[in-house]
Formats: structure tokens, C-alpha cells, sequence
């Protein structure tokens, strides 16, 4: 499995999966910052001397959204990448409205994935969404 080097910024409110999450993803060998919301992953950004490669962010949390966090850090992150998740679902999480672009199902996300994997080399198999 291909290892990871790049830095990450976690913005996890929940502290259970923000734990587990960064687990993970230091496993694969990223370097990770934790935040457990918009204003103190700011102030990291901010205090951050290496460049951030990717901001992972929960969607829904108090005080600032994801969408709005990301929108307040994209000038200060040079690959401008952002990554949303969330557990919500259906109208609870309209991400069209405030992503001003068209939505993206898990299922073309994950076989446009697969084929970059692929066309890499890196032997990612496919994953099958429902």
C-alpha cells in the first residue's frame, strides 16, 4: 500500500473519531494536525512553519461549518486541497448550496479514485458503494 509523507490539517469536533482518524492516517504515514474546531485550526495554520497539503474537515460542528473554515484557510494552504466528511445525510447536509458546484456521488468519487490509484500503479482495488 502506497505510504503517505504530506502534512494534514484534522478538524474533528468529535474527539473519538478525530482520534481514530489521525491514527490512521499517521499509520499511512502523513504528518498530522489535529483541531477540534475552525478557530484553534486557524491558529494553526498560522503557527504552521511547513506547508499543509490537505485540510480534512468535518462538515457540521459548532461555531464555524467546514465549508467556511475552508473557505477562510484556502489562501493560506498552497495545494488549496480540501477534503469534507461528514455523518450526516440527505437534507440535514446540502452541500450543493454552499459548494457552488455540482454534487459528486461516493460511488464516482471512489471509481475516479480507483483509476488514478490504477494509473499510478499503486494496485488500489476497487470498492464497491451502495
Amino acid at each position: 500500500m502506497p505510504r503517505g509523507g504530506e502534512t494534514v490539517l484534522l478538524v474533528e469536533d468529535e474527539p473519538t473519531l478525530r482520534t481514530l482518524t489521525a491514527r490512521v492516517l499517521r499509520d499511512l504515514g502523513y504528518q498530522v494536525l489535529e483541531a477540534s474546531h475552525g478557530t484553534q485550526a486557524i491558529e494553526l495554520v498560522l503557527a504552521q512553519t511547513q506547508p499543509l497539503q490537505l485540510l480534512l474537515t468535518d462538515i457540521v460542528m459548532p461555531g464555524m461549518r467546514g465549508n467556511l473554515l475552508a473557505e477562510r484557510l484556502v489562501d493560506l494552504l498552497p495545494t488549496r486541497k480540501v477534503l469534507f466528511m461528514s455523518g450526516y445525510v440527505g437534507s440535514a447536509l446540502d452541500v450543493q448550496d454552499w459548494l457552488g458546484k455540482r454534487r459528486v456521488s461516493a460511488k464516482a468519487l471512489l471509481a475516479r479514485s480507483s483509476r488514478t490509484q490504477a494509473a499510478r500503479g499503486s494496485g488500489c482495488r476497487n470498492v464497491n458503494v451502495r
